[in-house]
């Protein structure tokens, strides 16, 4: 009897242990995945969201702070695909989320992404969609030299990263309003079919520009008129191998027919129209009719070209006002946009 007590008390001992074993197996790891996030700075609350999401040793190998990723964790729409960029910064915006897919489709690296995120702003880190693949210390600091004058108005920088005509491409959307024509993206042979000649009301004697864009320029001339102010276009339309423009050869962007000069109707001096009524209505309310402006001042670097302030660009209504509320250059946009408009 006291023989089959005790090889049952040597059972139970060893079920003990096994158990034992078992949850320490299970137990001691969460104990320890949960001090490593301790010590990064998340609450219980937050350390069980990323157990169940299932990135704590991401979390943990990389050491992502609390300060910027916990509150991104208690949302509704934190999505873990974003967990670095989650972590560089707060409040992210839409932008943030586009620039950063579109800079690691680019190749840019996590290490190279978060010297990028966490000291630049937006309107610094979009001219990258224009510029390429740059070196990126070389280009944050840069950008820090010019820290005081850097804002979506004005891009500052010290070294020239645009590198214009090189490694040139086909312009992209050739054909539609939205043809993006560069200092890199360049024409053919280009002669719109749909061109049509504009009405000295509105142009001087033999402008053309394309069909729907001369519509949308009358429309906003018409309605400039109204608010007892006037415009009028003084160049449009000519192929590549004309006139002055053809040194610009397939660059030329008034071979598409959607680029428009333009002067006040009671000063016919385009240095004086930059500070015109016309130019200040137009800054806010060309893109209701589908025109941007083409080079901003202060953008030279991204556009490659000088600023002008009378020259603008039909791309519709819809693309201009989402140009617009970006703030971007066309460039900027459309490369960054690039699968969605081409």
């Amino acid at each position: 009897m006291s023989q089959k007590l005790a090889i049952r008390s040597s059972f139970l001992i060893v079920v003990t242990l096994a158990l034992l074993v078992v949850i320490s197996i299970f137990k001691i790891p969460s104990f320890l995945v949960r001090q490593d996030l301790k010590a990064l700075g998340y609450d219980e609350e937050t350390s069980q969201v990323i157990i169940d999401q299932k990135i704590s040793k991401e979390v943990i190998d990389h050491q992502l702070s609390a300060e910027n990723l916990a509150p991104a964790l208690k949302s509704e729409d934190f999505n873990k695909d974003y967990l670095y960029l989650y972590s560089y910064r707060q409040d992210l915006s839409n932008l943030d989320f586009d620039l950063y897919d579109h800079l690691k489709a680019n190749d840019y690296s996590e290490e190279e992404l978060l010297n990028i995120f966490t000291k630049l702003h937006d309107y610094e880190i979009a001219p990258l969609a224009v510029f390429g693949k740059v070196d990126v210390n070389t280009y944050v600091n840069d950008c820090l030299s010019h820290a005081e004058e850097n804002s979506f108005d004005n891009l500052s920088l010290s070294n020239d990263y645009l590198r214009p005509y090189e490694e040139v491409q086909d312009a992209l959307g050739i054909g539609t309003i939205q043809v993006l024509v560069t200092p890199n993206y360049s024409l053919d042979s280009n002669t719109p079919e749909d061109l049509e000649e504009m009405s000295v009301q509105y142009a001087i004697d033999g402008l053309i520009l394309q069909k729907e864009a001369a519509e949308a320029f009358r429309n906003l001339c018409n309605d400039m008129s109204a608010n007892d102010m006037g415009i009028y276009a003084i160049g449009g339309y000519s192929p590549n191998n004309s006139g002055v423009n053809a040194s610009l050869g397939n660059f030329n962007e008034f071979s598409t027919g959607l680029l428009v000069e333009v002067v006040d109707s009671t000063n016919e001096t385009v240095a004086a129209f930059e500070n015109s009524n016309e130019a200040a209505w137009l800054k806010d309310h060309a893109h209701e009719y589908g025109f941007i402006l083409r080079y901003p001042k202060g953008k030279e670097k991204i556009t490659g070209h000088e600023a002008s302030a009378n020259t603008y660009r039909y791309v519709g209504v819809d693309l201009a006002t989402k140009i617009h509320e970006s703030k971007l250059t066309m460039d900027e946009y459309c490369l960054l946009y690039q699968d969605e408009l081409f």
